[in-house]
This record gives C-alpha cells, structure tokens and sequence, in this order.
C-alpha cells in the first residue's frame, strides 16, 4: 500500500523569492562520510537546494522540510541515524532560507513573523500548512526555535525585533502521550519522520520551559499565543 504525502507542495502567495550569498559553516570534525557528504552538497548545491524548497514550501522555514532536500544522498526520515546525519547540514539550508526571507520581505508591509513552538507531534507543521497562517505571516518558523539544541533563541528573537518584525511565539500544547500516539505515529504512516520516545518526552519539557524563560525575558516585546490542541479539537 503506498504512502499518502502528508506535505503537498504549497504555491507561495509572497513576493518573488530572493537568494543572497551564504558561507557554509563547516564543522571541525565530521560525524560521519555520511555528513561530510551532506555539508559538500550544501556547499555546492545552495542555490538550486533553495530553489528546490521555496517553490515547494514558500514562506514556511523548517528543518523538517529542509532535511527532505537530502532525499537523493539517501535521507530517510524513518530512520532516525539518518535524521541524525542531515540534522547539521540541513541547519545550513535553514540558516541560509532565514537570511533570505529576513532581506527579501525589509520592505514588505507585513512585518508579522510566526514562529510555532511545542513538542514533537504537538501539530506545529498542521498550523503552519494551514491557509490562514501562510497568508496572516510574511515568515512562519517552524523551526523548535525553543529546543535545547536551537543556538540562543533570545538571540534569534531579538534578531528579528532588531531588523523590524513583528514575531508572535505560537506554542501549541498537546499531551505528550497522545501526541506521540496520534502525532508521530500517524505522520509515520503518511510518510513523516520518525522520532525517539525518549527525544519526545524530552522535547515537549524543553519546549514548556524555554517558552516560560523567553517570555519572561521579553514581555510585550512580543505576542505571545498557546493553542491546545485536543486531537481533532483545537482551542
């Protein structure tokens, strides 16, 4: 039986997309040949990988989108070595689609950025696929910028304030237990990827928690939201 693709290409309703240079930071020690590869692709592939993702996903930046541009290395989002093994070289395509989409939408009227925070299979990529998000946000992040293993969100926030956006944190709560059954699992059957009991658990605490520390630390700087979602409820 053939799986359903849970992330139809979408058409951008944002002004023509914009590539600017981007030095690839390559680590000091590669993991595996397996990411070597991935980061050697990046570095000589940037500007078609960018292409590639802008006409699929348009105005909506996330890793988990960005790791799918490795499909023809061998990325396999059921496999959670592999997600491991393009997680660093698919940062780079993120950092590089951010920096474009900041410059290309300086003089664009709509300054509202969306950035969507939660646990695993908390329905973070339901929301940001969602009509009336593409269209409400010059730029929707669904990037776990509230991970442990996301580089200094106070810093990315205040990036984004600085360069004159308007971001509103999302966090979309979902129980734990019930997102693993009803989230990851089903994403797995409709060809999403896989993610560990362990990393599950430990990403929905870590997004609770920073999501408290960074609303702490900037206020009415800006907009904060927190949406439950209760399967097929959402408030």
């Amino acid at each position: 039986m053939g799986q359903t693709n849970l992330f139809p290409s979408i058409e951008s309703k944002h002004p023509e997309p914009l590539t600017i240079p981007y030095k690839i930071e390559m680590p000091s020690k590669f993991r595996s040949d397996e990411e070597k590869t991935g980061f050697n692709y990046v570095d000589k592939s940037l500007p078609e990988l960018k292409d590639r993702y802008k006409k699929e996903y348009g105005n909506i930046i996330s890793p988990d989108f960005a790791r799918d541009m490795f499909d023809k290395l061998g990325y396999d989002k059921l496999n959670h070595n592999s997600i491991n093994l393009y997680s660093r070289p698919a940062r780079q395509l993120v950092n590089s689609l951010t920096q474009d989409a900041l410059e290309q939408n300086k003089n664009n009227p709509n300054k509202n950025v969306l950035v969507l925070a939660g646990g695993t299979g908390s329905g973070k990529t339901t929301v940001a696929l969602s009509d009336k998000e593409t269209n409400e946000y010059s730029i929707i992040f669904d990037t776990n910028i509230l991970g442990n293993n996301s580089k200094n969100p106070q810093q990315k926030l205040q990036s984004y304030l600085d360069e004159g956006y308007n971001p509103t944190i999302k966090f979309i709560y979902r129980d734990p237990v019930e997102a693993y059954n009803e989230g990851i699992l089903n994403r797995i059957h409709n060809g999403g990827h896989i993610v560990p009991v362990d990393k599950h658990l430990q990403f929905h605490k870590e997004a609770r928690d920073n999501f408290i520390t960074l609303e702490k630390h900037f206020g009415d700087k800006v907009n904060w939201e927190i949406k439950e979602n209760n399967g097929n409820v959402w408030q």
